[in-house]
């Protein structure tokens, strides 16, 4: 989709007939629309805002495109993409450079033409594929992400443990290793590191020093407990 200019306005393109009142007051007309619109360029919901209408005989053929487009571009895809697709008769009268005529090519011109298009179709397959995986990537990403932001209660405990996890650490949920529910948020372990207790609660700002007591109580005597400045308070 083309670049949109900061502060101009937006639009889509629809084909649709015309209502005329008679001036007199004498009744009215509807005229249906006529012809096709061929979207040329779509939004990101799908509705053109570059469009070709053709005439109900297929005689004409009309571009229309969003006031304030640059000119230079517009003759551009004009010579390099629509005449030589639909008139390319236009080009070959005008011997224009921009026409195109594979029986006339030389082998070479043959060979480095088509390993282009290789090359720009492999790009698109390679951008779909990397689209997708930035989808799903993100959606995998994005409730951790809301979770540690936004969440609370156990929210907020799955999407730390899940950061732990993707840092190579095992969490647990002790109440359910020792029963009970007086116990810490998190019981954490990790490859030659002794498991470790985490409570996580959701604060802004310093963590609360009740908070270190709380964990403190349930730890083993000797034990430090480090603090984050945001949220979420990791002990």
């Amino acid at each position: 989709m083309p670049t949109r200019p900061e502060g101009s306005p937006w639009w889509i393109l629809h084909l649709r007939g015309v209502h005329l009142e008679r001036g007199d007051g004498s009744g009215s007309e509807d005229h249906p629309a006529e012809g096709a619109s061929d979207p040329i360029l779509v939004d990101a919901l799908g509705d053109p805002v570059v469009a070709a209408w053709t005439s109900p005989a297929g005689s004409q053929r009309w571009y229309v495109i969003p006031d304030g487009t640059s000119w230079d571009n517009v003759l551009g895809w004009l010579a390099h993409r629509a005449l030589p697709e639909h008139v390319p008769d236009v080009l070959r009268r005008a011997r224009s450079p921009y026409f195109v005529d594979p029986d006339r090519q030389s082998v070479g011109e043959q060979t480095a033409r088509q390993t282009l298009d290789d090359l720009e179709a492999q790009y698109a397959d390679e951008k779909r594929q990397l689209e997708r995986t930035l989808r799903e990537a993100k959606e995998k990403a994005e409730p951790v992400r809301y979770g540690l932001l936004h969440g609370s209660g156990s929210e907020l405990v799955n999407a730390v443990a899940q950061v732990l996890a993707d840092a190579g650490m095992h969490a647990v949920d002790p109440d359910e290793q020792l029963g009970g529910t007086k116990s810490a948020d998190l019981l954490v372990s990790a490859e030659g590191v002794s498991a470790r207790l985490v409570e996580v609660k959701g604060v802004y700002g310093p963590a609360q020093e009740h908070l270190v007591g709380y964990l403190q109580g349930i730890w083993r005597p000797g034990r430090s407990c480090g603090r984050t400045s945001r949220s979420p308070t990791v002990c």
